[in-house]
């Protein structure tokens, strides 16, 4: 495939991965069900980060971790939820990094639906390892 096309794929999957929800939807929905996947992530070795905040929530998962390397790469594989709200939507994008990943690597953009298989992804993921493919 060319750049462009990939370029292309790359911005209809995010563009898809996006959770679009009514401006008037219940933020104690949203909040129950941010809740209920923190739960998910813990039993599965996932803490929840110091840097969530309003409209982020970031996890940090521990086995991932390494010491030394490169300053400016990640330490450890993260994953996290934004959520922006205009005047007809509430929009909630999640994301994730993996261990190792430097200013050349783009974030993962997730599919809430396919959210179980990339976080299992995400977890067996060690630097020198092939990214891996999420669905």
């Amino acid at each position: 495939m060319s750049r462009q096309s990939d370029a292309k794929k790359a911005r209809r999957k995010k563009r898809k991965a996006v959770q679009r929800l009514p401006a008037d939807q219940d933020y104690n929905a949203i909040g129950d069900a941010v809740a209920e996947l923190d739960d998910w992530l813990a039993e599965r070795g996932w803490v929840l980060d110091d840097d969530t905040v309003a409209n982020l929530v970031s996890w940090v998962y521990p086995p991932s971790a390494v010491d030394g390397g490169d300053e400016n790469a990640e330490r450890v594989t993260r994953m996290w939820i934004t959520v922006a709200e205009n005047d007809e939507e509430v929009v909630l994008e999640f994301g994730a990094l993996l261990v190792g990943a430097g200013g050349g690597d783009e974030a993962y953009v997730l599919d809430p639906a396919n959210l179980a298989h990339d976080v299992a992804a995400l977890e067996a993921y060690r630097p020198g390892l092939e990214r891996p493919e999420l669905r």
